[in-house]
């Protein structure tokens, strides 16, 4: 599922994600939210603490439109992103769960 840079700064992400996963019983796991590399980027440290408090509940993160910014395999490290796909890259041809 996308998430625009609004809906995933929204202090209430957290909360409503938590609860309608309670709510419909579904496997966090099976969740998947995508975030732009621009998004990434943006403002590193909030970011940081959305992510890891996303990866701990258990949803998958993936960046889409990654080396389309100013963004490097450094800086993206910096993350706790759950999947990479860039057949480009050596052994990233397929998409892997970190």
């Amino acid at each position: 599922m996308n998430l625009t840079g609004r809906q995933f700064f929204d202090e209430h992400l957290i909360d409503d994600v938590t609860a309608i996963l309670q709510s419909t019983g579904m496997d966090p796991s099976l969740l998947e939210f995508e975030i732009s590399e621009r998004l990434l980027i943006r403002d590193v440290e909030p970011t940081l603490r959305v992510l890891t408090r996303l990866k701990n509940i258990g949803i998958g993160i993936a960046i889409d439109d990654f080396g389309t910014g100013y963004s490097s395999l450094a800086t993206l490290q910096r993350f706790p992103l759950g999947y990479h796909q860039d057949p480009s890259l050596p052994g990233c041809g397929d998409v892997r769960r970190r």
